[in-house]
């Protein structure tokens, strides 16, 4: 089998002074996949790049874009101080693959985990166990996942270890100020760190252990780079925070493969210590005694489940909700307002129910988004020549859910919009949201454009969107139990 291995490191000393030719960006942007071998494509390698200014100007409009830097076109300094950021070797695109803002390349078949540190830093003796304890706490908090430290003759899940150069794997350490750590992919569950490198605990000078070790474990529990800002799993080391937490990407990222933590799971990481085999006192939250709120009109399924995709019908008389979690598939009818159960199949035939979209064009087009494809209905007939592949690397892959605004069609994913070019199937943009739609200042699990308003969801909270005024509803979010899109 062959080994998927992630490094955390810093860039070579060409990039570390910031004096960047156009010969070291087109290496810099070709290993890290924003060229692409592709026949027939601009983002056909190294060489042709480099004989193209205007590739070479599309492809770092490509980097700026995605990165959040300002789109020139031009190797400035700011591209140039970027380039010579501390990150991850791992590509940000694999051959053949688009951007995302998250991205999961496998997962463990259990959620149970242990975990063991076989050796600790000589320079954080006595604290490495707490600091890798807090680190997976970090992951388990937001999902199904937990964490047991185990021994380590005891065949560990995640073996984590600190070595120096040649380090018993295929990938030696190259001293100080290199690569920092490695991870496997699951169900390898090898983390390993650089002990030539000077890791700190909570302190700004130096690299943070905590943090460099969240990335890693999030690369041994199956996640990818996120091209998100602010999230750990961002291939950029972004430094000591005090603050520090997960962003909403990463949360997204690893609650797709494990699911959403459980009430009753321990709320701390369960630790054995090494001189004793007494068995750790677990803690469980409280149950609460709490009424939950129940609305009257409203108490209903849809209106208090994360909703997939919310859009109007064919008939153009009933709005249709796929939920989260299998949970179905359900019709709304504007005029008796009563909600039913549906079958997808029946009102869109071919469209997977695992589909988001659903928004309606000027021209009466409903779009909806599944993977890397597209689908078109005029009412409830696929348009000819639908699903459509959609191939670039810039496209969100599994977009959250999609809106229309002057004649442009936007797909979200967590808080940025992306630009679609329906005609030729390219992304032509990338924005904030805020940027697009003022005032929305939330995650978007699902939008609905009805009787010009846009309604945005994420669980039970809904925006409202004044199509004609340009802005956000005052009053909102409001719960979608209190008052539903009508």
């Amino acid at each position: 089998m062959i080994l998927k291995i992630l490094l955390l490191s810093t860039l070579s000393s060409i990039f570390i002074d910031a004096k960047i030719s156009n010969s070291d960006a087109i290496d810099y942007l070709s290993k890290y996949g924003y060229i692409r071998e592709s026949k027939g494509s601009l983002m056909s390698g190294p060489a042709a790049i480099s004989s193209s200014n205007n590739v070479l100007k599309d492809t770092l409009r490509r980097f700026q874009l995605i990165h959040g830097l300002p789109v020139t076109g031009i190797l400035d300094e700011i591209t140039k101080k970027k380039m010579s950021s501390p990150r991850c070797s791992l590509p940000d695109f694999r051959p053949g693959g688009n951007v995302a803002s998250f991205k999961a390349a496998s997962k463990w078949k259990k959620k149970d985990l242990t975990f063991a540190v076989l050796n600790e830093n000589q320079e954080l003796r006595g604290q490495t166990r707490r600091i890798m304890s807090e680190a997976l706490k970090h992951w388990s908090d937001v999902s199904g996942l937990t964490f047991r430290e185990t021994h380590q003759n005891s065949n560990p899940d995640l073996k984590i270890k600190f070595g120096s150069r040649h380090h018993g794997d295929s990938y030696p350490f190259d001293g100080p100020g290199g690569v920092l750590a490695h991870a496997f992919f699951p169900e390898e569950g090898q983390i390993h760190f650089d002990e030539d490198e000077t890791f700190t605990d909570r302190k700004k000078d130096g690299t943070d252990l905590k943090i460099i070790a969240v990335h890693e474990f999030g690369h041994a529990l199956g996640l990818e780079h996120s091209l998100e800002q602010g999230a750990v799993m961002n291939p950029y080391y972004q430094g000591y925070d005090p603050n520090f937490k997960l962003g909403k990407d990463d949360v997204h990222g690893i609650q797709f493969l494990y699911g959403k933590p459980n009430a009753y799971k321990p709320t701390t990481i369960r630790t054995t210590p090494r001189t004793t085999t007494k068995r750790p006192i677990i803690t469980r939250p409280p149950i609460a005694t709490t009424k939950p709120h129940i609305n009257k009109y409203w108490d209903f399924l849809p209106c208090h489940l994360e909703k997939q995709a919310v859009f109007l019908g064919p008939d153009w008389s009933t709005v249709y909700a796929i939920l989260d979690d299998d949970h179905g598939f359900y019709k709304f009818d504007l005029g008796s307002r009563s909600w039913k159960k549906e079958s997808l199949s029946r009102v869109y035939r071919g469209l997977p129910s695992e589909a988001r979209g659903g928004l309606i064009d000027d021209k009466g087009i409903i779009w909806f988004f599944h993977d890397i494809k597209i689908y078109a209905y005029r009412r409830s007939q696929l348009l000819p020549g639908f699903p459509k592949k959609i191939d670039d690397f810039l496209y969100p892959k599994h977009p959250y859910a999609a809106a229309y605004k002057n004649k442009k069609i936007y797909l979200f994913k967590n808080w940025l919009l992306y630009e679609l070019d329906v005609e030729n199937l390219k992304i032509k943009n990338i924005h904030r949201t805020s940027t697009i739609f003022d005032g929305l200042s939330m995650h978007v699990d699902a939008s609905f454009r009805y009787n010009g308003y846009q309604y945005f969801f994420n669980n039970e909270k809904m925006y409202k969107f004044d199509e004609r005024l340009n802005r956000m509803e005052s009053g909102y979010p409001k719960l979608t139990s209190d008052d539903w899109f009508l």
